[in-house]
This record gives C-alpha cells, sequence and structure tokens, in this order.
C-alpha cells in the first residue's frame, strides 16, 4: 500500500512512551487483550487512541474510538 514511510512496527522498545508522544496516532489492534500496559501507555504519551473492542478498551473509550465488533 505504500505506506513503510508513514507507518511504523517497532517491536520492543525501551523508549516507546516518547515513541507514543511523537506518533499522530496510536492504534490497539489486538483480536484479544486483558489489560493491556501498551494501552494505557498510550492513553497517557499518544495524542489519540484507538482500539479494538478487547480488554478494558470498551469500559475506557467511547464508541467512537473503538471500532470491530461490539
Amino acid at each position: 500500500l505504500g505506506l513503510q514511510d508513514r507507518v511504523s512496527l517497532p517491536g520492543y522498545r525501551d523508549d516507546a512512551p516518547k515513541l507514543m508522544a511523537g506518533c499522530d496516532v496510536f492504534i490497539m489492534s489486538s483480536h484479544s487483550e486483558g489489560c493491556s500496559v501498551a494501552l494505557l501507555e498510550a492513553m497517557h504519551a499518544a495524542p489519540l487512541v484507538l482500539s479494538t473492542p478487547v480488554g478494558l478498551a470498551p469500559e475506557l473509550f467511547p464508541d467512537w474510538l473503538l471500532w470491530g465488533d461490539h
């Protein structure tokens, strides 16, 4: 899709909160999740957080920030 210059999937990083703060949007695309530490960190650091309706996400986010079946 030609997104390699706009999308990053960095894997484990010690500086994840700094990376999240520098992104435009954090997307949690899990199919199964409990209480995701990454999601909680993103809520603190990233300008916008979107998530699939897994784990605690439906309790934390309004419907317009969730996508998928919920």
